[in-house]
């Protein structure tokens, strides 16, 4: 189990291919499963448990790739994310979240991102966009039961977040609780 950042990736065009292998936290705060500050980084075929971050793109981790990847258990603190990116033009596809204490993916204040064909649940909301623009959000499976939090969006939109061009397209979504399927603020 990692205290702290399991893989750290400071060199532009890196590939980390967990190959379905576990990387397992230890559920503290300020813990990263994979962290990438540098272009072309690819996440792929990972199984992260237990990190306040299971994935997390830093500012100039553009136009990366979040490929096929299993994440349980983002639950430290009160910002526990399965992916948080503020990188552009990352293409976040195939991923599985499940029970994070805030955002499923939690997009920043990067923009032109593609977030397709994942499947997300127990998450408050289950996609959270506070920045940015440009996005094509397609063909999401989103579960969102989270009765006991404030917020239970399916996919929330933050209004601080001025941009246009976004597109939103065949997500499926089941908000429980009194939820939204997508709310703005």
């Amino acid at each position: 189990a990692s205290a702290g950042t399991c893989f750290n990736i400071t060199a532009a065009n890196i590939t980390l291919n967990c190959q379905s292998n576990w990387i397992t936290g230890t559920g503290a705060a300020s813990t990263y499963g994979a962290y990438s500050n540098k272009p072309n980084t690819t996440i792929k075929n990972c199984a992260i448990r237990a990190f306040q971050n299971g994935i997390y793109y830093d500012t100039a981790a553009n136009s990366g790739l979040i490929f096929n990847n299993s994440i349980y258990n983002s639950t430290t603190g009160t910002q526990g994310n399965g992916i948080r990116s503020f990188g552009n033009s990352v293409n976040i596809s195939t991923n599985f979240i499940n029970s994070s204490k805030y955002a499923g993916i939690y997009v920043d204040t990067g923009t032109s991102s593609t977030i397709e064909y994942n499947n997300i649940t127990q998450a408050n909301p289950a996609l959270y966009f506070l920045a940015g623009g440009n996005y094509t959000v397609q063909h999401n499976y989103i579960y969102a039961n989270l009765p006991t939090y404030s917020i239970t969006e399916g996919i929330l939109y933050e209004t601080t977040a001025t941009s246009s061009n976004n597109r939103f397209i065949n997500n499926t979504i089941n908000a429980s609780g009194g939820g939204h399927g997508i709310g703005i603020q």
